[in-house]
């Protein structure tokens, strides 16, 4: 009889945080979070762009000459805002990599523990309370990673946003260029 109840007990109890539950999983709500956020953000960045596309072209922009062409597309690249956002963008870039990196070596670490506490736990009784906990701390690190590839994403994101109408202008003026049959869209990058 006592051992019935301390199974009941031990199911319960197991049961109360068992990973998957409703309002239990981290990992759940912060791919929720991530999705709905990644959702607002392409939104954004899709309005802006309309934007910078409706606006890119300006009086007189037909009738410009090739090497006025050329100079307003060298001008409008080398704006320092444009320089700064691409550098930043570079290096979030090179960051976020960085992470990923090191996020898939935790991931695959976490799981070799996992699985060998699991695979242990079929001979040790009571061992997979450990088992359980080090799934749930590997779902609490997997939220943290999501929340912080968030944000970088949304900086990331903010960057564009704010260059988009400089990039369009230089994509409007190379396009009128090749139109143009200019000699500089020909020459090798």
């Amino acid at each position: 009889m006592k051992k019935l109840m301390a199974a009941c007990v031990a199911a319960t109890l197991s049961g109360c945080v068992t990973p998957g539950m409703p309002g239990m999983d981290p990992t759940n709500a912060a791919t929720a979070d991530s999705t709905s956020q990644m959702e607002a953000q392409y939104a954004s960045l899709m309005a802006s762009q309309a934007q910078a596309q409706a606006s890119a072209g300006r009086p007189g922009d037909e009738a410009m000459s090739c090497d006025a062409l050329q100079a307003e597309m060298a001008a409008t690249v080398n704006d320092p805002k444009v320089q700064a956002s691409m550098a930043s963008m570079g290096a979030s870039a090179q960051a976020q990599m960085d992470k990923a990196k090191a996020a898939q070596a935790g991931a695959v670490a976490g799981a070799a523990t996992t699985t060998a506490l699991g695979v242990a736990s079929s001979f040790v009784p009571g061992l997979s309370w450990f088992s359980q906990g080090a799934m749930m701390a590997q779902q609490a690190a997997m939220a943290s990673q999501m929340n912080s590839a968030n944000r970088d994403r949304a900086q990331m994101m903010a960057e564009m946003n704010s260059v988009m109408p400089q990039l369009y202008r230089g994509q409007h003026l190379y396009d009128l260029a090749v139109k143009k049959n200019c000699s500089f869209t020909k020459q090798p990058a």
